[in-house]
């Protein structure tokens, strides 16, 4: 597993980001190497030369993410696991956190190492008993995954206030609050708080699909899982219109997305994409 991601320190982390997602792939469709190990490699990424977090804390919510992993895994039902909202997302969007979280350091801002850790429990929970498909009311399917995470707390229990703000990072991974996240720290520097985890975690899930090199595959997989559940848009969204909404839906406000240059990756593939100006 220590060869998911490149050494710590390179200069650009984009390239570290593409090559841990194929070698996702490459062991989702051979020997699935676990969502513990992918973990594992992105704790051992981010704390470097330190196997371990110093603070008790830090150290008792990176073991709850590890034990969650490792009880995801034991309880999916690989014939029914759907085809978007699986453990390969979740994966994808550990990877996408931990290169984040990296990119925040190279731009010189902090994070403490218990913030770190939550994050690291909170992408490995944001989709916890996912069903497939989308919300049909509010926050429907995060409320879903609060309630499966609270009795996952009862044998794993944490402080109540980092469970607090776990629960609410997970409700704002709710598609339609993402803009408003976003618009929350708009103007405001950059400084981990709950409001910029927020949207650091609303990054991290859809990092992936906003890659040029899987994000369409990733548009397949979630037409595909619509398709089951009867939703219309299943129709669309792989679709080079469908693409071309994504894409413009998307936004990046983190000194650490931005350091990985996504505004950039995004307006190249609007290019390519927007039909031709008369």
């Amino acid at each position: 597993m220590n060869q998911l991601f490149n050494a710590a320190g390179q200069s650009s982390l984009y390239p570290t980001l593409l090559q841990a997602l194929s070698r996702l792939r490459d062991s989702w469709q051979g020997d699935w190497m676990g969502l513990t190990p992918v973990l594992q490699a992105c704790h051992g990424f981010l704390a470097a030369e330190n196997s371990e977090f110093e603070s008790l804390e830090a150290r008792t919510l990176m073991a709850c993410a590890l034990a969650l992993s490792e009880q995801v895994e034991l309880k999916v039902d690989t014939d029914n696991e759907p085809h978007y909202h699986n453990r390969l997302h979740t994966a994808d969007a550990m990877c996408g956190m931990t290169v984040l979280l990296a990119a925040l350091n190279q731009e010189g801002y902090v994070c403490s190492q218990e913030w770190m850790a939550a994050l690291l429990l909170t992408v490995t929970a944001h989709d916890y008993g996912h069903p497939g498909g989308a919300n049909s009311s509010p926050q429907e399917l995060e409320l879903r995954s609060v309630k499966a995470l609270d009795l996952f707390f009862v044998e794993h229990p944490i402080t109540s206030v980092w469970r607090e703000r776990i629960h609410h990072m997970i409700l704002k991974t709710d598609p339609s609050l993402v803009g408003a996240n976003h618009d929350k720290v708009a103007g405001r520097a950059f400084a981990m708080d709950l409001d910029w985890a927020c949207v650091v975690m609303n990054e991290a899930d859809i990092l992936a699909s906003a890659t040029d090199v899987f994000g369409p595959a990733l548009g397949e997989q979630l037409a595909a899982e619509w398709q089951l559940k009867n939703l219309p848009l299943h129709a669309i969204v792989a679709t080079p219109q469908g693409r071309l909404g994504f894409l413009k839906s998307l936004r990046f406000s983190t000194p650490g997305s931005l350091n990985l240059q996504f505004p950039q990756h995004i307006a190249s593939q609007l290019a390519l994409l927007s039909p031709a100006a008369p």
